[in-house]
């Protein structure tokens, strides 16, 4: 048998931004477009080294994680005070959480038509307008304060948020595209910064928005996030570089793509992570008025989850660095959920009264269990689907982030739906109790599909496995 030395290298393969954990999306996200050629002997450590961004560089992608930074800041905005003023304004549980989750929504409904824009303009105007329109619906949710309480209130709520839902998804599903193409050797870090943007909005959103509502009224957090969006505009308008783009893709694409029972759960655990956030900031705000809290102490309060579900990422991460196989952190993650619903009511077969600490230590464990589920089931879906065959380029990157963005929205308009609901017709405790039983059916569900792996020996492959079995197969063919 000739020797590792005797055999000839292995055919060249073209990868793209095969992002199987965060400590690999630099080395695979900066490589889209070069050839890398594998041996028998190689190494992920011979992969090409990443650059530093230009100074013109750093500014565009500053500039689009301001306009992440300040949408995620006006997404959720709403959770620390609109539930009480929506009471006091005839709404219904169910009705502000409607409202809560319109916007994700329709980013969920929309992610497989607006990329089909770019065909019709390019993707800097797009983004412009996006964010003017956000803005503008910003300005006016505050003067909602006027509205005739009620439904008329609700449809006009409904109505506004719609909108801003559309000019949320251009903005979000341009942004990452037009990122890509312009910074070529520093996907990966490019990549990152927009995640840290839209991660810090999300986090101090709750915070800044009740501090404004407690010295200003309901009007000022809407003014000034609308504000911000606007000066987003402008800021657009004269600094964002003219780019051209490729059409999304299809749903059908995605929808045959999904249709792998492991892919499949992976979008569920993602699923059923943001929804259970999204049933938390629809709820939560009436389980602690009993502490008699400040408008914004209760946004210091929400923040307890954001700060964690930001900050675990580079341990989840570093797992996903680490483990051969991913899914073993989904039951740890799960667990972490499981244990949050538990305590923060808390359920009723334990007996003691609701207390401020352990309400805190619930949310983090929401966000370490959240952030752990999908980080993990977002990395294993990539690795996974490689590993089914599927080209490491970025067709494939696009297709399973498609996949994610879309069930991530569908499970914030349904965890807030969810929340309104329950707590109408159930009440808070038997609500929290429903989140127990789902995610102890999804505990299941992960457990299951990790014995059977482990009984027929099969699991997705790491990235270099991946890369030099289709690196064999093409050698093979030839």
């Amino acid at each position: 048998m000739a020797t590792n030395q005797s055999q000839p290298p292995l055919d060249t393969v073209d990868h793209g931004p095969l992002l199987a954990s965060p400590g690999n999306r630099d080395r695979f996200l900066s490589s889209a477009d070069s050839r890398v050629s594998f041996s028998y002997n190689q190494t992920a450590k011979e992969l090409p080294t990443t650059k530093k961004l230009s100074r013109r560089q750093l500014v565009f992608v500053l500039l689009l994680a301001y306009c992440y930074f300040s949408m995620a800041l006006y997404s959720a905005l709403l959770a620390p005070f609109f539930p009480n003023e929506g009471e006091k304004r005839g709404l219904s549980a169910t009705q502000y959480g409607a409202i809560i989750g319109t916007i994700a929504f329709v980013i969920f409904i929309s992610s497989p038509i607006v990329p089909k824009l770019v065909s019709f303009a390019k993707p800097k105007s797009l983004i412009n307008t996006g964010m003017f329109v956000s803005g503008i619906c910003g300005i006016l949710f505050g003067f909602l304060d006027n509205s005739p309480p009620g439904t008329t209130l609700f449809v006009l709520a409904l109505a506004v948020q719609f909108v801003a839902g559309l000019g949320a998804s251009v903005v979000y599903n341009f942004g990452y595209p037009i990122m890509a193409k312009e910074v070529v050797d520093n996907r990966g870090t490019a990549t990152s910064l927009l995640e840290m943007a839209y991660g810090v909005g999300s986090m101090l959103s709750p915070t800044v928005g009740g501090v404004l509502y407690e010295f200003g009224g309901f009007k000022a957090p809407f003014i000034f996030l609308g504000t911000a969006l606007l000066i987003g505009s402008v800021l657009v308008y004269f600094f964002l570089p003219d780019s051209d783009t490729e059409s999304g893709c299809s749903m059908k694409e995605i929808l045959s793509m999904s249709l792998h029972f492991g892919f499949a759960l992976d979008m569920v655990i993602c699923m059923i992570a943001i929804s259970a956030i999204y049933f938390n900031d629809v709820t939560l705000e009436p389980h602690l008025r009993q502490f008699d809290l400040q408008p914004s102490i209760v946004g210091i309060v929400f923040v307890s989850a954001a700060f964690t579900y930001a900050c675990s990422a580079p341990i989840w991460g570093w797992f996903c660095d680490k483990l051969p196989n991913i899914r073993v952190t989904y039951p740890v993650a799960t667990l972490a959920c499981i244990l949050c619903f538990l305590l923060i009511s808390p359920a009723p077969f334990f007996h003691f009264e609701p207390q401020l600490w352990i309400i805190i230590l619930s949310l983090f464990l929401l966000g370490l269990g959240a952030e752990g589920q999908t980080i993990c089931a977002f990395n294993n879906a990539l690795v996974e689907t490689v590993s089914r065959g599927y080209p490491a380029n970025v067709t494939t990157f696009s297709m399973v982030s498609a996949a994610f963005n879309s069930m991530c929205a569908l499970g914030s308009f349904l965890g807030a739906i969810a929340g309104g609901l329950l707590t109408d017709y159930v009440g808070y405790i038997s609500g929290t109790v429903f989140m127990v039983v789902v995610e102890t059916f999804l505990l299941v569900l992960v457990v299951g599909k990790l014995l059977l792996d482990r009984y027929r020996k099969i699991g997705p492959k790491s990235e270099t496995e991946t890369l030099l079995s289709i690196s064999v197969k093409k050698t093979s063919m030839k």
